[in-house]
């Protein structure tokens, strides 16, 4: 009824506001303070706040530092758009280069794993992962290109195949 679809809309905004705090705040992006954040995505404090906190814990997960600080990777890129071998315009969350190795990493709320089985939650994704791996290889040759969901609560997926 109206009650799931509000609640789908609202999932999917809280979704779309996440990516949006996480591209302005992931180097190498100058991050603006947090009360300009919130004022840039016009969302009210008890909006912006849970935001926040997800975008802390996932930007101060230990697992997950490598991705975000710049004295441990070569290149990295907020929102890089490419095009599909059909022609269609696509935006990875986030590529991380290393020395050995490229990182393709794409942001999910909890909402999208809501049980501890990330294997079973990440099952739909795999598709659109495999699908940006083959569109950067070429890119990265002689790189392996790995793919990853980070989920909002700082859980970590790994495409292992």
């Amino acid at each position: 009824g109206t009650r799931e679809a509000s609640a789908i809309n609202e999932a999917r905004r809280y979704g779309i506001n996440l990516h949006l705090l996480m591209a302005h705040l992931a180097p190498p992006r100058r991050a603006p303070e947090k009360g300009a954040l919130q004022g840039m995505l016009g969302l009210t404090w008890d909006e912006f706040e849970p935001l926040w906190q997800d975008a802390m814990a996932v930007l101060g997960a230990e697992p997950l530092r490598r991705f975000f600080d710049p004295m441990q990777y070569l290149n990295a890129y907020n929102e890089l758009p490419y095009v599909t071998a059909a022609g269609e315009s696509r935006r990875i969350d986030r590529l991380v280069e290393f020395e050995d190795g490229v990182w393709i990493l794409d942001y999910k709320t909890t909402e999208a794993a809501p049980e501890r089985d990330l294997e079973r939650c990440a099952a739909p994704y795999h598709g659109q992962l495999r699908e940006y791996r083959a569109a950067l290889q070429p890119v990265y040759p002689g790189k392996p290109v790995h793919c990853a969901l980070i989920f909002s609560d700082a859980r970590f997926y790994l495409l292992r195949d």
